[in-house]
């Protein structure tokens, strides 16, 4: 908080609070940010595709930093980034391969450059802990999950998504081969919970 508050009044910080939101089909996840630079808000939402809520935050980092450098960061010595999810935290300046790849890399082609600009330009990623009461935010995330956005004929998918959704496809189909006799045959012992539901 006191960062983002210091961020109101420094030409030299810029602060991009962010939050997203994953609702079930036939929604689309949504990436919030709120950016503060010099007693300036800037504030939107982007539609983030069907994504986990690590892809998703991600996301809104990215367009939080994509804000931050519209609004121009020649004369910025900090980037403050606050987020609550970890995994996010840890991929922002990762350009391995992993499922929120694209937003690392674009995040990376906006801040490296201008890291390497001055010696004094420095990226800071604060990690929200549950019961931190950040009114920005808090803020994003009532953006985030009022906005809704619908996935439409062909939504961005991303690859934890998709892996997620293959493997719950998986396990349903398994769970209900097992339970037929053509699949299982005759050698399996039934167990039941109760009289009759059977596991």
């Amino acid at each position: 908080a006191r960062e983002v508050n210091a961020a109101s009044h420094s030409p030299q910080r810029v602060c991009i609070v962010t939050d997203a939101s994953t609702p079930p089909l036939p929604l689309q996840s949504v990436a919030a940010y709120r950016v503060w630079q010099e007693g300036d808000l800037y504030t939107d939402w982007r539609a983030a595709g069907l994504s986990t809520s690590d892809d998703a935050e991600l996301q809104a980092i990215a367009a939080g930093v994509d804000q931050a450098y519209d609004i121009g960061l020649e004369d910025v010595r900090q980037v403050h980034v606050f987020s609550d999810s970890t995994n996010a935290l840890r991929l922002v300046m990762d350009a391995s391969h992993h499922s929120g790849q694209p937003a690392s890399l674009a995040i990376c082609r906006l801040l490296v450059p201008w890291l390497k600009q001055h010696t004094n330009n420095t990226v800071h990623l604060h990690h929200i802990t549950p019961g931190v009461e950040l009114e920005d935010h808090q803020l994003a995330h009532i953006l985030s999950t009022s906005t809704r956005v619908e996935a439409g004929g062909e939504p961005v998918i991303s690859a934890n998504f998709a892996r997620r959704e293959a493997v719950t496809r998986m396990l349903s189909g398994w769970n209900a081969l097992f339970r037929t006799k053509k699949y299982v045959g005759s050698n399996f012992l039934p167990l039941y919970q109760g009289k009759n539901t059977l596991l």
